[in-house]
């Protein structure tokens, strides 16, 4: 897992997707009703990578039971349009055969990655949950 994160996400080395994802593969949790396969995350690694620069992921926590690996993780990187620092925390849990991640499923706090990219309204949890909509 830790090598998943390293390669592909801080290290923007989409070879290393062939490498440590199955190619039937699927994430689940990352698009909603969506799951990304290897080839999806060859579009959508660089999508993110365009809105954030300096991408640092550091493991908090990771346990294995069998063939699962979950693991807890930070996001710290800088914005691209203003340098001003992100945080963000996500969950993966992974299902490995042979070394590669076969199945995934994600938790990604997208909402405060983009409050804190300026993509939405400061504070817009609170908003939302007070009934405000987001224009």
């Amino acid at each position: 897992m830790k090598e998943w994160f390293q390669r592909v996400w801080v290290d923007f080395d989409l070879d290393a997707v062939d490498e440590l994802f199955k190619q039937d593969g699927q994430a689940q949790g990352i698009m909603p009703d969506m799951a990304l396969g290897s080839n999806d995350f060859k579009d959508f690694v660089p999508m993110v990578q365009e809105l954030l620069d300096d991408i640092a992921v550091d493991m908090t926590m990771i346990t294995q039971t069998g063939p699962w690996v979950q693991g807890l993780y930070r996001v710290r990187a800088l914005s691209a349009i203003n340098s001003a620092p992100v945080n963000v925390m996500g969950q993966l849990c992974a299902r490995y055969e042979n070394g590669l991640m076969v199945e995934a499923y994600n938790t990604f706090d997208f909402f405060n990655l983009f409050e804190q990219l300026g993509q939405l309204p400061d504070m817009s949890l609170a908003l939302c949950l007070s009934g405000e909509k987001l224009s």
